[in-house]
C-alpha cells in the first residue's frame, strides 16, 4: 500500500481565486476592487512571491478596448519586478 505523498506549496496557493472572484462582484470600481484584495482581513491574498516574509502587493489594472474590458491583477515583487 503506497503512502499519499504529501502536497508541495506553491506560491499560487495564497492567493484564493475564487475568494477575489466574490470581492470583484461587491466591488463598485477596479480601484475599490484593488483595496479590497490588499485588505488583510479578507483573507484571499496571502502571496509573498519574492520570500521577504511579506505580504506583496497586489494592483489591478483596467484595460479597455471599445466595449471590452480585461482586469489585470498585478503581484508587486520589487520595485523593479512585477507578476501578472
Amino acid at each position: 500500500m503506497a503512502q499519499a505523498q504529501p502536497r508541495m506549496e506553491v506560491p499560487g496557493d495564497n492567493f484564493s481565486l475564487e475568494g477575489a472572484l466574490d470581492l470583484f462582484k461587491k466591488s463598485s470600481s477596479p480601484e475599490e476592487f484593488e483595496q479590497m484584495l490588499n485588505n488583510p482581513e479578507t483573507k484571499v491574498n496571502n502571496l509573498d512571491l519574492n520570500g521577504d516574509g511579506y505580504i506583496d502587493y497586489m494592483r489591478v489594472f483596467d484595460i479597455q478596448e471599445a466595449n471590452v474590458h480585461a482586469f489585470v491583477i498585478q503581484a508587486v515583487i520589487s520595485e523593479r519586478e512585477r507578476q501578472d
